[in-house]
């Protein structure tokens, strides 16, 4: 999505932003070219107990994304999580009793008809839905936050340039290890209606409901689920690579901001949050109380998608490096030249600057930067 800045610039200026761009543009393109994701046969899923099946929305979707090249880390299984409660298969997963907690949680909070999920809890589960075709999708949402705390803070272009060049790679690659997960393993979970309206779990402590619908729903108001496995969470996924990714570059997690949704059932929302992890976190807890996802699927895809970003930060979020103070520019007092290297060190783009008076002529202090 396009980030809006006050910037002035001559036609030259322009001009040469547009080769620097399409230069860039292409040579991503071209690196991203056999990635492994074109699509292949579709996915029907499984008439079995436990494994995904379509719930009125179509084949799954994307199945092979979670085989594309990732674009930080070194494989799309590097970082696949455990598993539900740490099972990697369907035959010990639904007899556990941890199967049957998970189930009957969303089916109590995440119920379109639920009498136990809060008006504040209905109110964020729809803020972070973005689930239809004319959202910008949880990826965008949390480009959208990025913009609100960039103007917050100040950031310059080159700022954002690495700040959005870093969340993105790491939310590309949260979107790799979560199809990887949903799609690669034997947990091709099934969704909480599946699992609620259809008997057959073999757990004797859970009880099927054919009624029972979710919070989530389209512009139309009728009730669905996404087209692809529950285990993980995409939205927890990309939610963790986002907070991770963002907590690096700020250097904190305590930030406050308040930001709005594209949701067509929460238009017009605001939420504030008092920290990167708490937007984080209700994001992948939205997913319950909307009645698509357990709470596993949210916990794992936070850890996921966070080592990803973690990874991605320690293997790209690099400032420039000079063995020798290297001199970057002219400023005309002490306080221009400290507030220049300040914001180049906050911007990762060094490790560190110094300011050098300069007798005559002016300007009268040289920034150096190593």
């Amino acid at each position: 999505m396009p980030i809006r800045l006050n910037v002035r610039c001559t036609a030259a200026q322009r001009a040469a932003g547009t080769e620097v761009g399409q230069k860039a543009a292409a040579a991503m393109i071209a690196a991203r070219q056999n990635d492994g994701s074109a699509p292949a046969a579709p996915y029907t899923g499984s008439t079995q107990p436990g494994y995904w099946r379509p719930t009125g929305t179509g084949n799954g979707a994307t199945p092979e994304w979670g085989k594309a090249k990732p674009f930080g880390i070194a494989s799309s299984t590097q970082f696949r999580p455990a598993g539900p409660a740490g099972h990697t298969l369907m035959s010990t997963l639904l007899p556990n009793k941890a199967y049957a907690d998970q189930v009957n949680d969303v089916k109590s909070l995440g119920g379109a008809a639920s009498t136990t999920r809060t008006a504040d809890q209905s109110t964020a589960a729809l803020f972070w839905a973005n689930d239809l075709d004319g959202t910008y999708k949880p990826p965008g949402q949390f480009f959208d936050h990025t913009q609100i705390l960039s103007r917050q803070h100040g950031l310059t272009v080159a700022g954002n340039a690495k700040l959005f060049a870093l969340t993105a790679f790491a939310m590309a690659d949260a979107g790799v290890v979560a199809w990887d997960t949903k799609y690669q393993t034997d947990t091709d979970l099934w969704r909480p209606e599946s699992a609620i309206r259809l008997d057959g779990d073999g757990n004797a402590g859970t009880t099927a409901d054919p009624n029972w619908q979710p919070l989530s729903q389209d512009r139309n108001g009728n009730h669905f689920s996404p087209a692809f496995p529950a285990y993980v969470s995409g939205h927890a996924t990309f939610a963790g690579a986002w907070a991770k990714a963002t907590q690096d570059w700020f250097g904190t997690d305590q930030i406050t901001w308040t930001a709005t949704t594209e949701d067509p059932n929460a238009l017009g929302v605001t939420r504030t949050f008092s920290s990167i992890s708490a937007a984080a976190t209700e994001n992948a807890v939205g997913r319950v109380w909307l009645g698509v996802h357990y709470w596993w699927d949210g916990t794992g895809g936070v850890s996921a998608g966070a080592n990803a970003a973690a990874y991605t930060s320690a293997n790209r979020l690099k400032p420039n490096a000079a063995a020798d103070w290297t001199k970057y520019e002219d400023l005309h007092n002490l306080a221009g030249c400290q507030e220049v290297g300040k914001r180049l060190v906050a911007e990762h783009r060094w490790t560190s600057y110094q300011c050098t008076q300069v007798q005559f002529p002016n300007p009268d202090h040289t920034l150096y930067v190593k």
